[in-house]
């Protein structure tokens, strides 16, 4: 395999032959705008029509995966449920009663194996009552915060008709846009510093997630998105950042490929 000549793309990005003529000290750093989005945020709603029996949550909660965030199936559902538990308590115990009788010669085979189509035929009612509620719990899906709420209790909702946004902004994403000539030098791994001007706080290090591969026909440039942790929510989000990439990142995170070109194949 013949290695890609990626330390000399690098510098011709940077350095023009006037510069090399006028002595103008090289750059060592690239700067861009860029803007601070939630990694994730989802609608959610359900597949059904019905009403909103109860709202658990408010905007500006935090919630945690697995948090129910409001129900929508009714009194009598969850009565069904309780009541196929019943049956197949019930069930569960006649059958144990006619296994430990057939043991004892004292039922058929025949009466024994009834029971037991009894106990299997509970179980799977059981198993959809509970799928009915299950379909009309709205369940958080992330550790997140709740943004909107767009119903309130005793509403009507309809299929798939949005009940809550939820935000994930523990982990942020700093969207930019590079001048084509960085395409394939910045890349997956590198590592950049982000400077938030409306906090005044201290940069913090980014790791790009993701590059497009392709720029812009009519702009000449290309997405980047990195990843900002935000574990202590200092970050508001939706805000405009100041990203800063290093020489020393951008060579760092072009040097495992480089020598794994020029190693060639095994």
């Amino acid at each position: 395999m013949i290695a890609r000549p990626t330390f000399f793309a690098f510098i011709a990005a940077w350095v023009s032959l006037a510069q090399i003529e006028a002595g103008t000290p090289l750059p060592t750093a690239v700067e861009a705008d860029a803007v601070l989005l939630p990694a994730r945020s989802v609608r959610l709603s359900l597949p059904m029509e019905a009403t909103l029996r109860e709202l658990r949550v408010k905007e500006g909660d935090f919630v945690k995966k697995g948090d129910v965030l409001a129900i929508l199936y009714s009194p009598a559902e969850a009565l069904d449920r309780d009541r196929s538990a019943k049956e197949l308590e019930l069930t569960h115990y006649r059958l144990k009663v006619s296994e430990k009788l057939r043991a004892d010669a004292i039922v058929s085979e025949d009466q024994a194996r009834e029971k037991q189509i009894d106990h299997d035929v509970a179980v799977l009612a059981t198993q959809r009552a509970q799928a009915v509620l299950a379909e009309k719990t709205l369940v958080a899906p992330f550790d997140g915060c709740v943004l909107r709420v767009f119903k309130e209790q005793g509403e009507t909702v309809a299929r798939v008709e949005k009940i809550v946004e939820l935000v994930d902004f523990a982990t942020l994403h700093a969207e930019s846009y590079l001048e084509s000539c960085w395409l394939g030098m910045i890349r997956r791994g590198s590592m950049a510093q982000v400077q938030i001007p409306q906090t005044g706080e201290n940069a913090r290090e980014a790791v790009v997630e993701n590059v497009d591969p392709v720029a812009d026909p009519g702009s000449g440039l290309f997405r980047v998105r990195l990843v900002v942790e935000n574990d202590d929510y200092a970050i508001p989000s939706g805000v405009p950042a100041k990203l800063r990439f290093t020489l020393g990142s951008i060579l760092g995170a072009a040097k495992p490929e480089k020598e794994e070109n020029e190693a060639g194949p095994n």
